[in-house]
């Protein structure tokens, strides 16, 4: 049965994404305000960023997190990042303008090298991967889902 966080730590606004780490131990969170927060499952307390140092996350979805510094690390006006997943090796993140890049996994480093296509007509949703080296994206408003093969 779900209850709110003790002490009253929440997101400034909705929930967008969410982690978990392999060890169920960990979850991580991001809003529509571009926060990224930490929680400890078993006590439901949010922690410091660095209590998280070192975790092997589970999943990728969180478009800001440390596995994501250069995908939001960008110049002031550039896109911001919406939804993320990992595929393999890469890194696949849709941004609100509409853009799908592809980063080495983890892109952990301000200005680590990608490839950005313009695929959908704003707002990326969701980014998916499929396994066989292909995942899919959806926008938001242009109710396209887009069929990718992922070459390294």
């Amino acid at each position: 049965r779900g209850a709110p966080p003790p002490g009253g730590a929440r997101h400034s606004a909705a929930v967008i994404a969410l982690d978990w780490d392999s060890g169920c131990a960990f979850v991580r969170s991001n809003c529509a305000a571009q926060e990224l927060r930490h929680w400890h499952v078993a006590t439901a307390e949010q922690v410091a960023p660095a209590r998280a140092r070192g975790v092997a996350w589970a999943s990728a979805s969180c478009p800001l997190s440390s596995d994501t510094v250069s995908a939001a690390d960008r110049d002031p006006g550039d896109a911001r990042p919406t939804c993320a997943t990992r595929a393999d090796a890469l890194l696949i993140v849709g941004d609100d303008r509409g853009g799908v890049s592809a980063y080495a996994f983890p892109a952990d480093a301000p200005g680590a090298p990608r490839r950005r296509v313009s695929a959908h007509g704003e707002w990326v949703s969701a980014i998916a991967a499929l396994g066989g080296g292909r995942a899919a994206s959806m926008g938001a408003r242009d109710g396209v889902v887009l069929l990718w093969t992922l070459d390294r």
